[in-house]
């Protein structure tokens, strides 16, 4: 953690965050959304029972946080934008911005992952990658859990990686 893993995760910040919330401004909120996002509110209310599950519902927990810590809960139809203690909009901005902020610990990931691997330059460069590539970008600011699928293989590789490198608990 010097001053060049700083300065990655400042420059990403600065440039995920605003055009997430670009992407936001143009995005229309879709089926899925409604399906991770009563789910997720589910699971943070205790109410899942009886709500069928494709998958397990940590990813969609993560995304559904916002929702909860403003008070919201699990409506009858399951439109969970609509009916809830703040504006449509303003949930999907605190999404957005939510997202943004699990996105961070992957670019952090990768670029210490690739320093230790191959040095200063190919950390700079993943990181520049992850930051840029367009299928997070159109995926980040949105309710779906593609990407945090994605943050939870890359980290979840990073760990056992590191555990073959060095066994223990460290």
């Amino acid at each position: 953690f010097d001053r060049h893993f700083w300065w990655m995760l400042v420059l990403a910040a600065l440039v995920i965050l605003p055009r997430s919330a670009l992407i936001y401004t143009e995005y229309n909120e879709s089926i899925d959304d409604n399906y991770h996002l009563f789910r997720g509110v589910a699971y943070w209310r205790h109410q899942l029972e009886g709500v069928g599950l494709n998958d397990p519902p940590l990813a969609a927990a993560l995304s559904a946080l916002p929702i909860v810590l403003v008070g919201g809960g699990v409506p009858k139809d399951q439109h969970m934008l609509y009916g809830q203690p703040v504006r449509p909009e303003t949930l999907l901005v605190l999404i957005a911005v939510w997202k943004w902020l699990l996105f961070l610990p992957m670019v952090a990931v990768a670029f210490c992952w690739l320093r230790r691997v191959y040095a200063l330059r190919a950390a700079w460069l993943g990181a520049a990658l992850l930051t840029f590539e367009p299928n997070f970008a159109a995926f980040i600011p949105n309710a779906s859990i593609d990407v945090l699928g994605v943050e939870g293989i890359v980290i979840g590789t990073f760990l056992a990686w590191r555990y073959f490198e060095r066994p223990g608990l460290g």
